[in-house]
């Protein structure tokens, strides 16, 4: 049995706008994409901050509102601006889970609100990683450093966070971000490992996409030094090509005053008069 990957965002409910929708409802998804990821971002630390008591519980669920929030504004923009809307919340099924999980907090006493966006913020999170997989997959596509460079920084952050907010061994932000760098790069020094069920399934995570993107940055790094020698090679051989392109015109210059010569011989042969030198241009 073939698994289409094509339509397995659809089925994990986080699929997007349609490509055959309208082109305003495609230039608006593209638009809220960047925003929304960047509010998702904060994820992490909030996670981090929760379970290090790091700031207040009003403050840490007004800030999950935000990111809730702008789940919200993207899925009420989009749901405008298509033309199916019964197919997009099909595809979109968890956004839809999140925008009705999240009402309930509008109306809750803080105390159990915190409760209630701990489960919020793991579909969330979820939503994020998938959502950033497959940015990162797009952008790897595209073969360009900037781009790797970015996914990395992306899977040290968030992971790392992560790894720090939930493994007791991993004590604290520092230490988390120093395990990603040390494991996404391969090196596996083993002064920070995670200790929980949770914090090595995320090292799993972190360790499969390591591989493909700290690849993709040593070929990227490669191909950019390659790059440069064969620049190198190109301006050395152009200036060989004008060298060469000089003596040419050098030779044919004086081809040209030998055959100059011989034709005034002849002339003054056949005529018996001398005739005059053509000066050189």
């Amino acid at each position: 049995m073939k698994i289409d990957l094509r339509r397995l965002p659809a089925l994990l409910g986080v699929a997007g706008v349609a490509k055959h929708e309208n082109e305003t409802a495609r230039r608006w998804a593209r638009r809220l994409e960047i925003p929304v990821a960047l509010a998702t971002l904060w994820l992490p630390f909030a996670w981090y901050a929760d379970a290090k008591g790091l700031i207040s519980d009003g403050l840490l669920q007004a800030l999950d509102l935000m990111v809730w929030g702008a789940i919200l504004l993207e899925a009420v923009v989009l749901s405008l601006l298509v033309r199916n809307r019964r197919l997009y919340w099909t595809q979109n099924w968890m956004n839809l889970l999140i925008v009705l999980g999240g009402l309930p907090l509008l109306f809750m006493q803080q105390a159990a609100a915190m409760a209630f966006l701990r489960v919020l913020r793991l579909l969330l999170l979820v939503v994020m990683l998938i959502r950033m997989t497959r940015r990162s997959l797009r952008m790897l596509a595209r073969h360009t450093l900037a781009a790797t460079l970015i996914i990395a920084l992306f899977l040290v952050v968030s992971i790392g966070t992560l790894v720090a907010s939930i493994d007791p061994n991993v004590k604290t932000i520092w230490d988390g971000l120093w395990w990603a760098v040390v494991t996404i790069s391969t090196v596996g020094y083993g002064d920070v490992t995670p200790v929980s069920a949770e914090g090595r399934l995320l090292g799993v995570v972190l360790i499969l996409f390591g591989v493909v993107v700290f690849s993709m940055v040593t070929a990227n790094v490669a191909a950019v030094l390659v790059g440069l020698q064969v620049e190198e090679s190109s301006e050395e051989i152009s200036r060989e090509e004008v060298r060469h392109e000089l003596m040419i015109l050098q030779r044919l210059e004086e081809m040209e005053a030998r055959f100059d010569r011989l034709e005034r011989l002849l002339m003054e042969q056949r005529t018996g008069q001398a005739m005059p030198v053509k000066e050189s241009p």
